[in-house]
Parts: C-alpha cells; sequence; structure tokens
C-alpha cells in the first residue's frame, strides 16, 4: 500500500498511507481503492520482470473486483447523498481515479474524472474542500495530467495556492520571475552540477524564463528530496506538507506547451521529460502501465525534433532519451526504441562507458543513489545493443 500512494505523493507518503489505513476501518470504498492498487502494482511487478508468477492472474483479478466493489460503493453512498459525508465520496473518487489512471485506463479515468469535477461543483466548489482534501485532489490530479499530457482538469483553490506558496522550506518560483533569481546552482558539493547543462550550454539561449522558473523549482525539490533521503531515519526533516510546492511546480510545467511551435522547437520535448523524470524516479510509478503511456507522449514529442537536436542540443537529445529509457517498462516497444536512439547519439558525443555517461546525466537533473542501478541498466542495455549492432556490420562486411 505505501508504495503505491507514495506514487502521488514523494514526501512522507507513509502520513497519507496511515490516513487511509485508518479510513479504511469504516469506509469500504478506501478500503477496497487500497486493495485494488496494491494488488495491480503486484501484478505487474511480477509481469514487468518476467517472473512467470503463477499467482499473477489472481492479483489482476482481485484488482478488477476491489474496483468493482469501488464503484458499487460509491453509487449506493451517491444515491444516500443526503445523509453522506459528501467530501468522503470526492476522496474516494478521486482515489479511484488514481487506480485507473496508474493503470492507463484512460476512458475509465476520464469517466470518473469527470464526475468527480460534477461532485465537486455541486459541492460549492473546490475552496469549500479541507485542505488536505484539496492536497489529494491536486496530487491525483497532476497524475491525471500527465498520463494525458495535458493541462490539470481541476482548478487550483486559491487558499491552497496561498498555502503552498508560503512553504517555510521551499520556494515555487512564479512563471516570470526577475532573471537574476533563476537557474542558480546549490553550493553543496553533492549537487554542484545539477541543473548546470540549462546554465552553461550554448543552447540555453533558446529556453524562456518561464521554463528555467520550472527548471528551477525542479532543482530545489531535488535537492530538498535528495538532502533528505541522506540523513538516518531520525534525522530527516522532509515533511508531508513538502508535498505542496511539489504539487505546484508540477502544475506550473504542466500548464506550459511550446507543441504549437513545431518541431523547430525543443521545449516541449524537455518539458515533457521533467514530467517522465518525477514520475519515474521521484514517485515511483515504474512498474505501472502508466509509464508506458508517459513514455509515449514524451516519444510522440521527440520524433519531428530529432534533426533539430541533432544539429543544435545533442546533449540535451541524449539526456532527453535516457529520460525516456527510464521512464518506458522494459517490456514495452518504447524501451527499445529509446535505447536504440541512445545508441546513435552515445556515440557521436564519444560516450565510451558508464563513468562518461554519469558525468552527463549529473549535469543535468540525475542524482547518483548508491545501490540505485536503474541508469547502469540501460546503459548496459545500450552497450549491447551497439555491440550486436557492430557485429552484424562486421558479418556483412565479410559475407
Amino acid at each position: 500500500m505505501l508504495h503505491t500512494v507514495r506514487c502521488c505523493w514523494p514526501f512522507r507518503p507513509e502520513m497519507l498511507g496511515i490516513w487511509c489505513g485508518q479510513q479504511a476501518t469504516t469506509q469500504p470504498a478506501i478500503f477496497y481503492g487500497m486493495i485494488s492498487m496494491s494488488a495491480s502494482h503486484q501484478f505487474h511487478l511480477d509481469y514487468d520482470h518476467g517472473t512467470n508468477n503463477p499467482n499473477a492472474s489472481q492479483w489482476m483479478l482481485q484488482a478488477l473486483e476491489s474496483r468493482s466493489r469501488i464503484i458499487q460503493n460509491i453509487q449506493e453512498t451517491i444515491d444516500n447523498i443526503a445523509t453522506s459525508n459528501v467530501e468522503l465520496i470526492i476522496i474516494t473518487i478521486a482515489m479511484l481515479v488514481c487506480v485507473e489512471a496508474s493503470n492507463a485506463n484512460i476512458a475509465e479515468m476520464d469517466i470518473h474524472m469527470a464526475g468527480l469535477q460534477q461532485l465537486i461543483q455541486s459541492f460549492g466548489g473546490v475552496d469549500r474542500l479541507d485542505l488536505s482534501t484539496i492536497s489529494f485532489l491536486v496530487g491525483v490530479d497532476i497524475l491525471w495530467a500527465i498520463v494525458k499530457c495535458t493541462p490539470p482538469a481541476l482548478p487550483l483553490a486559491p487558499k491552497y495556492l496561498e498555502y503552498a506558496m508560503n512553504h517555510p522550506a521551499l520556494t515555487v518560483h512564479p512563471y516570470n520571475p526577475p532573471e537574476e533569481d533563476i537557474l542558480s546552482l546549490p553550493s553543496d558539493k553533492m549537487f554542484c552540477n545539477l541543473g548546470s547543462r540549462f546554465r552553461n550550454s550554448t543552447w540555453a539561449v533558446l529556453l524562456d524564463r518561464s521554463l528555467k522558473a520550472a527548471i528551477q523549482n525542479f532543482c530545489n525539490l531535488i535537492v530538498h528530496y535528495e538532502t533528505d533521503e541522506q540523513r538516518l531515519g531520525g534525522k530527516r526533516i522532509a515533511t508531508y506538507g513538502d508535498n505542496n510546492p511539489w504539487n505546484l511546480s508540477q502544475r506550473y510545467l504542466l500548464s506550459l506547451s511550446y507543441e504549437r511551435l513545431g518541431p523547430g522547437d525543443i521545449r516541449e520535448s524537455l518539458r515533457r521529460s521533467m514530467l517522465a523524470y518525477s514520475m519515474t524516479r521521484y514517485c515511483k510509478f515504474g512498474a505501472f502501465p502508466c509509464m508506458d503511456e508517459v513514455a509515449a507522449r514524451l516519444r510522440e514529442s521527440l520524433v519531428p525534433r530529432l534533426d533539430t537536436f541533432l544539429s543544435t542540443a545533442p546533449d540535451l537529445l541524449f539526456w532527453i532519451l535516457y529520460v525516456g529509457a527510464l521512464a518506458a517498462r522494459q517490456c514495452s516497444e518504447h524501451y527499445v526504441w529509446y535505447c536504440a536512439h541512445l545508441g546513435g547519439v552515445s556515440s557521436n558525443l564519444g560516450l565510451v562507458d558508464f563513468r562518461d555517461v554519469l558525468l552527463l546525466l549529473e549535469n543535468f537533473f540525475y542524482i547518483h543513489r548508491h545501490g540505485d542501478t536503474a541508469a547502469e541498466k540501460v546503459w548496459q542495455r545500450v552497450s549491447s545493443q551497439r555491440l550486436n549492432n557492430l557485429s552484424i556490420i562486421y558479418h556483412e562486411s565479410v559475407g
């Protein structure tokens, strides 16, 4: 359960887990929501890792049965809405959106989101809800929007915006901050290269102030997250409230769009890569089918822009392709596509081994963690593919 909860909330997700556990004792729909996401997660873990677990089909059956019971419970509650806790119904439907979105059931998540919007409107608007409920909704709305590659569906309550903007530890830059306030580099040795390519590269002039502000927000949140991860249990200072500036920065990024500028502009692919990276590296959605949707939307933006990137920003292209490979599940065609293109770009950049790769990745958003081998596994796949290609070329030349 804890893993599936932290998918939307990277900071101290156990707090939400405790709340869900408490509510589940008296609210059947929330109980079944927990069961459904946990069973789905186990099924997709088995599938993604090719474990051939004979119980895998039972996991999915349990997930589907639990989902059906959630819907049944919601319907019964709505039929008696005069005596029901409307705010709890809203949370339950939001949880259902989360379940369907994580499993990439696009039509179903849209239906539930439409119902959620109607219920919130009939309740008097999102600003009438409790702050903790609004925070929950914002996280679910962001998941929905990233999976669909669209702006968020729900309005942002003014009281939530004020609350998130006044966070004591994390600053979220608005769309157009003063130039001197953005893309400043942290002084800590661990983060000394974080985001440096966005400031020092020749292509950095192609980034507008709004995107630079989004990059700075992302860097600040990465520093906060990774610093806290280094602390031992009792010394950790991150709080569940830290998810509010995280959510706000994600909403800013989702509200930007450069797609209309066409294949000659690199910003849309960069924007989508930041969302994909947050989903796989910090929100830990890795095993869920929604990551294939996210990888597909990133690939969709890259395909018409490959030539532009190769001529203008090949290092940035390498980073974005790497993010795509990290985001895509290894069983998907998207993973193969990203790795294949990484092989060509890495050759052009003269990258020979993983140490070279790591040095480049750390100039973007990557922070190396002890024991985390995901990035290295991508490089192993790329290297293996390159060797196979060389072998084929050799045999064709002597054949």
